[in-house]
């Protein structure tokens, strides 16, 4: 039996390659996407966890690229209201800053007007009393006040899930675990993809169209094409660290003591998230990890603001680095190239995906789909994915929904922690009733796998079933994001090996 046709052919489960996937099956094309890891395992797990228009690009004039990042992120907290949330931001003023008083003014004024009526709230100028009132353990020496304003913070990883999950729904195929090792050309174009997948088992899909969202190893997918141009990038390391609680609810915007290069400290998941750094690549290798020298950069950075708070080594609870793609034609230093998604036509059938932002993400997938249409020979529905919810969110406002769900939950399951039945309708919004099926099942998969953390025996089913969870580490770093809590010792992970077999012994007929 031969293989069957597809539409379109996506390669790379990152955030572009999920949302290129959920666009394109919303409108009704036959989707098949393919990724050799797991689903967001690297780049789109990696981020700031920010969905913002990126008030540093204000200062070489990027308006477009800050106003389309603002009615995302606008779209974010309505169409995904359990992922991303609005964030309260300080930017402190210290003598000798990168920036004035008045040119940090003009700039939030501006990244106020771009936003129109899409913002949580506008910016402030507020003293030195206040900002020690916001954040008692900063620095003082030099301190001259400073401003707030806000973005909105957002589950990555998880993000990257949901549009799967959207796109599955609406008939795509996804699967992750399955490598394209080559491009399929027939009659001068390309045709489809040559895949293995991870029993090391090869097939041939046939498509109309392909799309590469390999992210950082796009070039790798058109290397030794007759008929794909060669790909040129540029590559970044962005680090991330995760100390012990630093900010009191607000984040920081900072300036690296260093070299005065922008750094953020972000409350996520009761730590504090420090990053990111930016050190150029000469390639892109399969194993992205932070170095000692970029982790020390960081901890310097913390020992700064915060120096009555311990910042070694030692308190660093996780640590973390993804590789930026950036295009390479354009020369001079990293921070002055343009993070703008660019969608190119490296062979007839074939459109590749440089660069993006995680905020901007939805966006890009519907201009590549858009691009498509004269290429599949026919008349495309518009896109619908900005009026669309993901698929945990949807219906009367969240916070309504969340205060109603509590109620009913709590008395449903009496016998259920409190903090277990937060934790399912904070990260899962609507979609926590799909881990509830499992505790009427079984009442037993609703105690904690850890006494000191909020996860279930049923929520690891729930994920292993449907998102399709695989590993230790898929369930801690991109699943639930325990990894970032600290403390993940050998009874941790012998508790979740334990959990992932049980979840996987459901799925055996």
């Amino acid at each position: 039996m031969s293989p069957p046709e597809y539409d379109l052919i996506v390669i790379g489960g990152g955030i572009h390659g999920c949302a290129v996937a959920r666009d394109a099956a919303l409108r009704g094309l036959r989707v098949a996407l393919f990724e050799r890891g797991d689903l967001g395992c690297a780049t789109s797990s990696a981020s700031t966890k920010l969905a913002h228009g990126g008030l540093r690009y204000l200062e070489t004039l990027r308006l477009s690229l800050v106003r389309e990042g603002l009615r995302e992120r606008h779209h974010l907290l309505h169409a995904a209201p359990h992922l991303t949330r609005a964030l309260p931001f300080l930017l402190p003023l210290y003598d000798g800053g990168r920036w004035g008083r008045w040119t940090l003014r003009a700039g939030l004024t501006v990244y106020d007007l771009l936003a129109g009526g899409d913002t949580p709230g506008r910016h402030r100028r507020i003293s030195k009393e206040r900002c020690l009132e916001i954040e008692p353990g900063l620095r003082t020496e030099g301190l001259g006040g400073g401003f707030t304003f806000f973005d909105a913070q957002v589950d990555d990883a998880r993000l990257c899930i949901e549009n799967a999950l959207d796109a599955a729904d609406h008939g795509a195929a996804i699967t992750p675990r399955c490598e394209v090792i080559g491009l399929l050309e027939a009659e001068g174009r390309i045709a489809g993809v040559r895949t293995r997948d991870s029993g090391g088992a090869v097939g041939e899909w046939r498509s109309r169209a392909v799309v590469n969202c390999a992210g950082p190893w796009v070039a790798r997918v058109s290397d030794g094409q007759v008929l794909a141009s060669r790909v040129r990038l540029r590559w970044s390391r962005g680090t991330h660290i995760v100390l012990p609680r630093r900010t009191q609810g607000h984040a920081l915007l900072l300036t690296a003591p260093q070299d005065g290069r922008v750094v953020f400290a972000l409350p996520y998941k009761g730590c504090t998230l420090v990053g990111t750094t930016e050190v150029e690549v000469r390639a892109a290798t399969d194993s992205v990890e932070a170095t000692p020298e970029e982790i020390e950069y960081l901890l310097e950075c913390s020992r700064y603001y915060w120096p009555e708070q311990s910042a070694s080594s030692e308190d660093v609870l996780f640590s973390f680095a993804g590789l930026r793609t950036l295009p390479g034609d354009e020369r001079g230093p990293l921070g002055r190239i343009s993070r703008e998604a660019r969608i190119q036509e490296d062979a007839p059938g074939l459109l590749t995906l440089v660069g993006g932002k995680l905020t901007t993400h939805r966006a890009t997938a519907e201009a590549l789909v858009d691009r498509l249409q004269p290429r599949l020979g026919e008349s495309l529905p518009p896109s619908s994915t900005f009026l669309r919810p993901l698929p945990g969110a949807g219906g009367p406002p969240m916070n309504e929904y969340f205060e109603v769900a509590e109620d009913l939950l709590f008395e449903k399951y009496p016998q259920t922690d409190l903090g277990v039945l937060r934790h399912l309708l904070g990260c899962y919004g609507r979609r926590h009733l799909e881990v509830l099926r499992h505790f009427d099942r079984d009442p037993s998969t609703g105690r904690r796998l850890e006494q000191r953390h909020p996860f279930t025996q049923a929520e690891v089913n729930m994920l292993v079933e449907q998102e399709w969870a695989q590993s230790v580490e898929d369930l801690v770093r991109r699943r639930t994001y325990r990894i970032f809590r600290g403390g993940f010792d050998d009874a941790a992970r012998s508790a979740w090996e334990k959990a992932l077999s049980k979840a996987q012994a459901l799925l055996v007929p």
